[in-house]
């Protein structure tokens, strides 16, 4: 854990190809190491609160990708779905464009997708319902334009769906809520 202190570019460090969780959080790097693309055994990366302007290099094991305020631009790479077992994708609050790529429905073991407060535009892409693990979906305050896709209703785990604050049109597709009984039984003293 290197968080919280006043390291501007992280060593060129050969030797952590067996690191698993790196923090360098609340500090004012303004970039990555191009080696991480070699340590396999990384899961998590925690790198939010910098001055970091681009995305790193897809890394296959990820698990936690946390990016968020910094000052990333460019827009997100079509490989990003390809993260099979990336849990949380956090890259709110930056200056990320262009679209929501058609393959974030491949990274099936997403739980957390915080995209909210960036530039983003273009449809929100169907297959959006396949992440059947998501239970907080924020995208909110980008310029997403176009219907809300009815794939949408494909979020079973979903508890936060934050889609405000963009272009989106017509009405959310949900799916059916339970019946509820038409009376209900009066309660004894």
């Amino acid at each position: 854990d290197f968080s919280e202190n006043f390291i501007t570019q992280f060593p060129n460090v050969h030797a952590l190809r067996k690191l698993e969780y790196l923090d360098v959080s609340f500090n004012g790097m303004t970039s990555l190491p191009l080696k991480m693309r070699n340590w396999k055994s990384l899961r998590t990366l925690k790198a939010n609160n910098n001055d970091l302007k681009s995305l790193p290099e897809p890394l296959g094991g990820l698990e936690y990708l946390v990016l968020n305020d910094n000052r990333l631009t460019g827009p997100l790479p079509e490989g990003i779905g390809y993260l099979s077992e990336i849990r949380e994708l956090k890259l709110h609050n930056n200056v990320i464009d262009g679209t929501l790529p058609d393959t974030i429905g491949d990274a099936f073991a997403l739980e957390i997708l915080r995209l909210d407060n960036n530039r983003m535009s273009g449809p929100l892409p169907p297959t959006i319902g396949k992440l059947r693990n998501v239970h907080y979906f924020d995208v909110h305050s980008n310029t997403f334009q176009g219907s809300i896709p009815s794939e949408i209703d494909g979020l079973h785990s979903v508890e936060y769906l934050y889609l405000n604050h963009n272009q989106l049109t017509a009405q959310v597709p949900l799916r059916p809520l339970p019946t509820c009984p038409s009376s209900l039984p009066t309660p004894t003293a």
